[in-house]
C-alpha cells in the first residue's frame, strides 16, 4: 500500500513479475499518460510530420471523457 507521494505505477512496474498487487493512492488533479503510438501507426496517419511523440494522450484523473 502506497501514499500519493509514491510512484505506484513504476514500482507495480517493477514488481510486475512477483505475485504481489500494488494499492496506490493519486491526487485527483493527477494526469498520466497513455502509450504513445508505434512509429508505422504515426507516420500512417501523419505522413509530413516530424518525429513520432513519445507520450500518447492523457489520462485525466477528473475528466471522466478521458478515461476511454
Amino acid at each position: 500500500m502506497l501514499d500519493a507521494g509514491h510512484d505506484a505505477p513504476r514500482i507495480a512496474y517493477l514488481l510486475s513479475g512477483l505475485p504481489v498487487e500494488i494499492l496506490g493512492r493519486t491526487r485527483s488533479d493527477g494526469a498520466m499518460r497513455r502509450p504513445a503510438p508505434s512509429r508505422e501507426e504515426f507516420f500512417r496517419a501523419h505522413p509530413r510530420d516530424g518525429r513520432p511523440p513519445k507520450h500518447g494522450a492523457a489520462f485525466v484523473f477528473c475528466d471522466p471523457a478521458a478515461w476511454g
